[in-house]
């Protein structure tokens, strides 16, 4: 089967370079158009018969405009909720470095060394999205779109590609808003091609 895992549309805090993690910010107008074109390019040039999402509203608004465009139901599935950045969450990524120079530079070259007060551990968040994204993976024979976020879909990433941890790098694999990561995979979730 063909796993697409496919970044939420436009927020405004994208714009101004804001971490989201669990706080629910709605897609912008942009946001909403990438949607509807997100929603079009897997119509025509797709053929997803399963759509899941993360439940926050910018995942999930995602999913229901495509979902729309499909005539699919967009499953909501709160594991697939994006890493919780405790006391990052609504802060600019400025603001983060200033404030939290050493865990912002950890969480950008070994990312597993990161401590985010109030926050998940980089552990905890990499095994709940790599577990969810596995049952929905041993759950399906037909072509599934996920629409989650940067980091969720990093975290699954390095884990389908066996990095080890101490070389995740976060960040260096986020695509553009509703941007698609194409994976050729099997139910024993062996990757057999990745296309970004």
């Amino acid at each position: 089967m063909y796993l697409y895992l496919i970044r939420h549309g436009e927020t405004d805090w994208n714009n101004e370079k804001r971490m989201q993690g669990q706080i629910d910010i709605n897609l912008n107008m942009n946001g909403v158009e990438q949607a509807r074109v997100l929603g079009q390019k897997l119509k025509d040039e797709y053929n997803i018969k399963k759509l899941y999402s993360s439940p926050l509203t910018r995942a999930y608004m995602t999913g229901q405009i495509a979902g729309d465009i499909l005539g699919l139901e967009c499953e909501k599935r709160e594991e697939l909720m994006e890493f919780n950045f405790g006391d990052w969450q609504g802060m600019t990524y400025d603001e983060i470095e200033k404030r939290y120079p050493r865990d912002w530079r950890n969480w950008k070259s070994c990312s597993h060394l990161s401590k985010i007060n109030g926050g998940e551990t980089f552990i905890a968040g990499l095994k709940r999205i790599s577990k969810s994204i596995g049952e929905i993976v041993k759950s399906n024979d037909e072509n599934t779109a996920i629409i989650t976020h940067g980091t969720s879909i990093e975290f699954y990433i390095n884990y389908m590609l066996n990095t080890k941890i101490e070389e995740i790098k976060m960040e260096k694999l986020i695509g553009e808003n509703t941007s698609i990561i194409k994976i050729y995979i099997d139910k024993e979730q062996n990757i057999n091609r990745l296309e970004a």
